[in-house]
């Protein structure tokens, strides 16, 4: 639906009176397109188009602030209309900024340990209140879901002859025995981990809300108050998979060492969770980086560029693959180096 035709259904609905319309730039929205509406001079809000396809974008992230909303958080968005044959919605705008991970201080880092403690404390509440969610993009319910995860991104990567139309990829391809690189790479993550561990599927009584795309993109900061955003992959997964995620991220690089051991004692702490709990946990904090380089290679492939393309109009392949590449570069030598043992956080 074109803008035009999105706006005409809003007025013609009475959703809100429009005074202005105009596209907003917001870091880390890739897969959809953002509008500011103006309603008067002191009253905004956001309507956001969704790349429409089988993920349920829209019906996941409307959702997830809803159930924020139910529960009278003031940590994320609130809904305020939505229209699935457009396929968009409106939330409420949310004045902030984004902060570059290393200027990230101990009470924003706590902030953050704070969301995840929210999201784990009242995920099950969800069902006495009625609510249905699906399980999160990307959700993995055992260690083994991780690797069988791992093995479908590289599976597809390999397989995409498309990317045989770019040097570029080509090249990547001869640099690096893809195959095995990544067999190495998730047998050193599991080292100590007992195979029956492994095996486990999470029970739903365990399982956890999750936005998925934790990142400090994501986060703006007001006030001293922080606020959440994108809940495209909101859904049920395994608790300690935010954790492989959002401290493995690209937009999390910056983040102190010290910050990671405040957020995760913090949590810790807090949750005093078992010690299935803890070593999944640990076996996460470095599978995590396994999986985000096998989604640095699945984003090259034609699946995800048709994504892309789909938000910007000026879309650049050569410089997309470039950025992809170089970031699995640098996740690998980060991998492979050590740099940091984020599991030895986890006592």
């Amino acid at each position: 639906m074109e803008l035009e035709e999105t706006l005409k259904t809003i007025q013609v609905n009475k959703i809100l009176n429009i005074e202005s319309c105009d596209e907003f730039k917001r870091s880390g929205i890739a897969n959809n397109k953002l509008y500011l509406i103006n309603k008067n001079k002191t009253d905004r809000c956001i309507l956001k188009v969704y790349y429409k396809d089988e993920r349920k974008r829209l019906e996941r992230e409307y959702n997830g602030y809803e159930f924020f909303t139910l529960l009278n958080s003031n940590l994320t968005p609130k809904p305020i209309y939505r229209n699935d044959d457009g396929y968009f919605a409106i939330y409420s705008f949310i004045e902030g900024s984004t902060k570059n991970p290393s200027e990230i201080t101990k009470k924003e880092a706590l902030q953050v340990a704070g969301f995840i403690i929210y999201l784990h404390t009242y995920s099950q509440k969800s069902h006495e209140m009625g609510l249905k969610f699906m399980p999160a993009i990307a959700s993995c319910f055992s260690t083994q879901e991780s690797i069988n995860k791992i093995n479908m991104k590289v599976k597809k990567f390999l397989n995409d002859a498309n990317l045989d139309k770019y040097e570029k990829t080509k090249e990547f391809k001869r640099k690096y025995n893809i195959d095995q690189l990544f067999k190495d790479l998730i047998s050193s993550s599991l080292s100590g981990l007992d195979n029956k561990l492994i095996q486990i599927k999470l029970s739903a009584d365990k399982q956890s809300l999750t936005p998925v795309d934790l990142n400090f993109d994501n986060i703006l900061y007001h006030d001293s108050k922080a606020y959440f955003l994108d809940f495209e992959d909101f859904g049920w997964d395994d608790p300690v998979n935010i954790f492989g995620f959002f401290l493995h991220h690209d937009k999390t690089v910056g983040f102190s060492f010290e910050n990671k051991r405040t957020l995760i004692s913090y949590y810790l702490d807090k949750m005093k969770p078992d010690i299935n709990f803890k070593l999944r946990l640990k076996s996460i904090l470095t599978l995590g980086g396994v999986l985000w380089l096998s989604t640095y290679l699945l984003a090259m492939t034609e699946e995800k560029i048709k994504v892309r393309k789909f938000t910007d109009v000026n879309f650049d392949i050569e410089s997309y693959l470039d950025l992809r590449i170089q970031k699995f570069e640098s996740k690998f030598d980060e991998l492979n180096n050590r740099n940091e043992n984020l599991a030895s956080l986890v006592i």
